[in-house]
């Protein structure tokens, strides 16, 4: 029903077979003004109801963008596009070492969120009314400052991209930023190639 609105606002160079896995949702349809999910093991489930018409297909939208980011974030990153400032580099007496990276993008260990959520947003930008996609924004710079004490990321909005706002590391479930003291070997580039697993 919305599938030719969602397709006309997407910008020119997204795959077909990614929009089409996208667009229209999968996995639910559509009764009224509700988006009713199918049950895997029960009932259906109301996933979503839209205030009105509007509001409704800007939901559908949203969940068509977060589908083509993810899916373009697992196609088209490659590994040498994913510096990380700190990568795991061996295991010592079972316990990960982590080497430094000379150039880094941004503190994480393999976190892909940041490039999809931030082509989702940018998906949103255009078609998102400003308080609903300020809204997006706020939702996503808690989850990528979840596992910092202090906040690390910013939505930089006339960039539309994330910025780091701190030095700080991220933490473990117990609070203790990681790598731990100790655990960076060295600085230097680290080549995705070397293909280290651990062990």
């Amino acid at each position: 029903m919305y599938e030719d609105w969602i397709r006309a606002q997407l910008p020119e160079g997204i795959p077909e077979d990614i929009i089409a896995s996208a667009v229209p949702h999968r996995g639910g349809y559509l009764s009224g003004l509700q988006f009713w999910a199918y049950g895997e093991r029960g009932p259906d489930r109301l996933e979503y109801e839209g205030a009105d018409e509007e509001d409704l297909r800007l939901w559908l939208f949203g969940q068509a963008a977060r589908e083509i980011a993810q899916a373009m974030e697992l196609r088209g990153r490659s590994e040498e596009e994913k510096r990380w400032r700190f990568v795991r580099d061996h295991v010592e007496q079972g316990a990960w070492i982590y080497r430094e990276n000379g150039q880094y993008q941004y503190d994480a260990i393999c976190d892909t969120r940041k490039y999809w959520m931030e082509y989702e947003l940018r998906l949103l930008y255009s078609v998102f009314p400003e308080e609903r996609w300020r809204q997006r924004i706020a939702y996503y710079e808690a989850c990528m400052n979840r596992c910092f004490l202090a906040e690390h990321w910013r939505y930089d909005v006339a960039a539309l991209c994330f910025a780091e706002v701190s030095g700080s590391k991220e933490v473990d479930w117990n609070g203790v930023e990681q790598p731990a003291e100790g655990t960076v070997m060295e600085t230097g580039d680290c080549p995705a190639e070397r293909g280290i697993e651990g062990g």
